[in-house]
């Protein structure tokens, strides 16, 4: 898994980008689900799971390693919304902090499942429900 982060001036919140590849479409929006599960300044409303341009470091890398779980996670220089909420509450230091450690232990709780589990991709975002 490769995270190529950034952030932005014009949509609020952090959320990730994938790239669009056969077959793994499912198994690829698995871990951002699970940080958006666990840390609600993530926006799994904002995620896309299409691929987007040929010219992005997520794309150069899928192209070149064959590998599919490469994310971009935006994040917003600002701040962000609670679903429901219309209120923007700023980010500060600590949230990006916070935010940093939600994704390891996101990328934690994952390894530990499919090592227990060794099931389909379903089933584990099915147990946490």
């Amino acid at each position: 898994m490769i995270l190529d982060l950034h952030s932005h001036s014009v949509k609020l919140g952090t959320f990730f980008y994938t790239n669009f590849s056969e077959g793994m479409n499912e198994e690829i929006k698995i871990f951002p689900m699970m940080v958006c599960k666990n840390d609600q300044r993530f926006d799994y409303r904002s995620n896309r799971y299409r691929g987007g341009s040929t010219k992005t470091a997520r794309k150069v890398l899928f192209d070149i390693l064959k590998i599919p779980k490469i994310y971009t996670v935006e994040s917003s220089y600002y701040g962000y919304q609670k679903i429901g909420d219309h209120r923007i509450i700023q980010y500060v230091p600590n949230d990006y902090r916070e935010m940093g450690e939600n994704i390891l232990i996101s990328f934690s709780q994952l390894m530990k499942k499919r090592q227990r589990n060794n099931t389909n991709i379903r089933a584990l975002l099915i147990q946490d429900e």
